[in-house]
C-alpha cells in the first residue's frame, strides 16, 4: 500500500492557537524560527541491551510516585525480545534515515512494529515514559521512540532538546483495557517545523490501527475518548521551540522504567550528556510544579512561539532553577493578577494560601465551559491533580 501523499499546515505565529486551520497532518512554518533543529550529522554509537516493551504510564500522579507505573507491553497480546530495563539498546549506523514527509496510511507502515499481529515491536524502537505524565482523562499510556542510525539528540540547550532528523515517536491510549488510538510524530526534515503529526485508530480486533481523519474522530470506538485532529496536535506542540513533549532532560531525569536521561547520557546519544536533575521542593512541591510543568507548559512557556499565552505566564521547569522560588511558576504565577481572565473572586494566577482565588486552581477544576483549562484534550477533571495543585498552593505562604 502506497503512503498517503503530504499534507501541510501553516501556523501564522501571531494568531491565536485555537484559530489554526486545519488542512493535513504534517506542519510548516512559512517563516523559519530561531534555532532550527536538530542535525542529521550528528552520529553516535550507544552500546547495551533493552527490551522493547512499552513503559505504562499512569493515568495521574509523577512516574516517581505512582504504583501503577510498570513495564507493559499493552493490554494484551505483545512480545518483547529481551527484558527491560533503561539501557539503551545496540543501534545501527547503516540504518536508512527516513526523510519521507509522506503520512503513511496504516499504524504498521510507520515502523513501530516488526509484527503488527503479535505487537512484537521493531528493533531499535524504545520505551520511556515522562516523569510528569499529562491528564488524559483517565487513559492508560505508553511511549515509544526511534533514534535513527544512532544519531544523537542535540542537547545543546538542554531544556530544548532537538531530536535528529528521522525521530519517530508513538503514544499509545489504552480505555478501558483495549486500545483505541495510537499517535505518531516523525521528525523527516532539518527545520524546526518539519515535523508529521499523525494519529491511528484501532480497529476491534486490535489488529492494525489506521490514519484517523484530518478533523479527529469524537467518542472513538464507543469509548469517551476523542481522538484529535491535526490542528489540536498542532496546538499542544506547536508552541514549544522543540515540538516534542514528554522527550526532555526534566522528564527523563528519573530512575523509573524506560529511557532516562542517564541511560541516553552513558549511551552516547545526547551531545551534551548530564546526570539526572532534581526539581526543587519538598515532596509536594516538587509533584505540583512537575504537575504543572507536565499539563500546562507545552503552551504557558516563555517561548515566542507561545507569545499569545503568556506576557510572561509561564508553568515550565527549566533545569536552572535550583530553588522553589527560582522556578517560573512562582516568579510568573504567585501572587501575580491573572491578564487574560476575570472571575468573581479569582485575584492571582496562583494566589498563595488560597486556592479558592487561584486561576489555576479553579480553571483546572472546570470542564464543559471557556474557563477550562486545558482547553484541549480533557472532558473529566483530575481530581489527583486538582487535590494535588490546590494542597500545594493553600501551603504557601502568603
Amino acid at each position: 500500500m502506497s503512503a498517503a501523499p503530504v499534507r501541510r499546515l501553516v501556523l501564522a505565529a501571531a494568531a491565536p492557537a485555537l484559530a489554526a486551520m486545519a488542512i493535513g497532518c504534517s506542519i510548516r512554518a512559512e517563516t523559519k524560527p530561531d534555532g532550527a533543529g536538530g542535525s542529521p550529522s550528528n552520529h553516535g554509537r550507544g552500546r547495551g541491551a533493552l527490551g522493547h516493551r512499552g513503559v505504562r504510564e499512569s493515568p495521574s500522579a509523577s512516574l516517581s510516585t505512582s504504583a501503577a507505573s510498570a513495564v507493559s507491553s499493552g493490554p494484551s497480546g505483545a512480545t518483547s525480545s529481551a527484558a527491560s530495563g533503561g539501557v539503551v539498546d545496540a543501534c545501527d549506523p547503516d540504518e536508512p534515515v527516513d526523510t519521507s514527509p509522506d503520512v503513511p496510511p496504516v499504524l504498521s507502515a510507520t515502523g513501530l512494529y516488526q509484527d503488527v499481529a503479535t505487537k512484537k515491536l521493531a528493533p531499535h524502537v524504545l520505551p520511556f515514559a515522562p516523569q510528569f505524565p499529562l491528564w488524559s482523562d483517565g487513559a492508560e499510556k505508553s511511549r515509544w521512540v526511534h533514534l535513527p542510525a544512532c544519531a544523537k539528540i542535540d542537547t545543546g540547550d538542554m531544556d530544548h532538546w532537538q531530536v535528529p532528523v528521522g525521530t519517530k515517536i508513538w503514544k499509545e491510549f489504552v480505555v478501558g483495557g483495549a486500545r483505541v488510538e495510537t499517535r505518531y510524530i516523525h521528525r523527516w526534515g532539518p527545520d524546526s517545523n518539519d515535523f508529521v503529526f499523525q494519529s491511528y485508530q484501532w480497529n476491534a480486533g486490535a489488529t492494525e490501527a489506521t490514519a484517523a481523519d484530518k478533523d479527529g474522530i469524537k467518542d472513538a470506538n464507543g469509548t469517551t475518548h476523542d481522538i484529535p485532529g491535526v490542528w489540536e496536535c498542532v496546538v499542544c506542540h506547536g508552541h514549544t521551540e522543540e515540538r516534542v513533549l514528554g522527550l526532555g532532560a526534566i522528564q527523563l531525569s528519573h530512575a523509573g522504567p524506560g529511557l532516562t536521561i542517564e541511560s541516553l547520557s552513558a549511551a552516547g546519544r545526547l551531545t551534551v550528556p548530564s546526570a539526572a536533575f532534581v526539581v526543587p521542593g519538598d515532596a509536594t512541591t516538587r509533584a505540583a510544579l512537575g504537575y504543572l510543568h507536565g499539563n500546562c507548559a507545552h503552551c504557558h512557556n516563555p517561548s515566542p512561539k507561545a507569545e499569545w499565552f503568556t506576557r510572561p505566564f509561564s508553568l515550565k521547569l527549566f533545569t536552572r532553577a535550583t530553588t522553589v522560588a527560582q522556578t517560573d511558576a512562582v516568579v510568573t504565577g504567585v501572587g501575580v493578577a491573572p491578564e487574560k481572565f476575570v472571575h468573581p473572586g479569582i485575584t492571582a494566577r496562583i494566589a498563595a494560601g488560597d486556592p479558592a482565588a487561584s486561576c489555576v486552581a479553579y480553571r483546572m477544576s472546570t470542564r464543559g465551559s471557556p474557563d477550562a483549562m486545558p482547553a484541549l484534550g480533557s472532558e473529566i477533571v483530575d481530581p489527583a491533580g486538582v487535590a494535588l495543585i490546590t494542597g500545594w498552593i493553600r501551603g504557601l505562604a502568603p
